[in-house]
């Protein structure tokens, strides 16, 4: 990329569906010699505590509290958001901002678009969040992650794919006799599945030398108590409440049974591994069945509803069936070769898109 900017503002949410794929450009951009600064957004009456990934340490950034539109005390907040960033873009001068959706990250695009700044917009989702949706009436273009996604932004979207970090592309040699499941609910989503596992796993006691399990819980306490019973009954297991580097466990699975959240169905995609995917059901707009429905559509994966009164019959049977016959997850796995675009191109692809825009 010749004659690269020297200065970009990127405006993140703080929650990783937002905050990853934003950190993947930072670091991209700043590889190839940009000055980049990292604005979060963040909502100050959040009662959880946000977890940073260790690498954006190497990023200059700053959180700026913001909050969703409810009531005059969410009003002040994003009123103060905004002089923030309006200060912040005296001060550092980006000759473009680009932003990765969240209602928190909107403060900063209007202070932009009204310095003259330009805009571009990265939208990780298949269904764009309002904050977008609103941002691209004044972006210069909106970055799309899935190819229906166009249909929200008419001329303006480019396809580029989501960003994943470049540790989720490394392969492993799997040479071994048992399949290992991965399973993992989200932020929001894992409870559910966590009861699900405890409900079936006595009826996969007959494969337990064809299986091994890694579960990441959500909680502590589930945690304990799903590695005593995969103990108990003689599974090979892995149990853990938080996984810092979920790229690891990718590595190691054979097969992934999870939500359908963008950011779990890019990673699907970039580790190219077969998956059961149970969408959230009190998602927004049902935007997670949506999304399962891309893998489903591909051959990569099996949807299942959690509504449905049969989910544990139709769960086991499912496992049982990829625990005797291992070829049919190799079948999967190679519908991901079908897929329109590369996303191990999609930093350079997004990088290259920004810069064309930049002042």
């Amino acid at each position: 990329m010749e004659n690269k900017p020297k200065k970009i503002l990127i405006a993140s949410g703080g929650t990783g569906g937002h905050l990853y794929p934003s950190l993947v450009l930072a670091h991209y951009l700043k590889k190839n010699g940009a000055e980049i600064y990292l604005t979060l957004g963040i909502n100050p009456n959040r009662k959880k505590l946000l977890t940073f990934p260790e690498d954006i340490k190497e990023i200059p950034y700053e959180i700026i509290p913001a909050a969703p539109l409810q009531n005059i005390k969410s009003l002040i907040h994003n009123f103060n958001a905004f002089k923030i960033s309006w200060k912040l873009l005296d001060t550092f001068h980006p000759q473009g901002v680009i932003g990765f959706g969240s209602y928190a990250t909107f403060p900063m695009l209007l202070a932009a678009y009204l310095k003259g700044i330009p805009v571009v917009l990265h939208e990780q989702n298949l269904i764009p969040g309002i904050a977008n949706r609103i941002a691209s009436i004044f972006a210069k273009k909106v970055a799309i992650s899935f190819p229906d996604t166009g249909l929200y932004f008419s001329q303006k979207s480019v396809l580029v794919g989501n960003l994943v970090r470049s540790e989720m592309f490394q392969r492993t040699n799997k040479n071994k006799e048992f399949i290992t499941l991965l399973v993992f609910g989200g932020s929001s989503g894992a409870k559910k599945l966590n009861e699900l596992i405890l409900d079936i796993v006595s009826d996969l006691e007959p494969y337990k030398n064809k299986i091994e399990i890694i579960h990441v819980t959500g909680s502590k306490q589930d945690a304990e108590l799903i590695r005593m019973r995969l103990t108990n009954l003689g599974i090979k297991n892995s149990v853990v409440e938080y996984a810092q580097e979920i790229s690891k466990c990718y590595q190691k699975a054979d097969l992934v049974l999870c939500r359908s959240g963008a950011s779990t169905i890019t990673e699907l995609i970039a580790t190219e591994i077969p998956a059961i995917l149970i969408p959230y059901p009190h998602a927004t707009s049902n935007h997670q069945f949506k999304n399962a429905m891309i893998l489903s559509k591909l051959g990569a994966a099996i949807v299942l509803q959690e509504d449905i009164p049969d989910l544990k019959k139709q769960l086991t049977e499912l496992l049982l069936g990829f625990f005797k016959d291992p070829l049919k997850l190799k079948k999967m796995k190679e519908t991901y070769h079908s897929y329109p675009i590369s996303l191990k191109e999609a930093p350079q692809k997004l990088a290259e898109l920004l810069y064309s825009q930049c002042l």
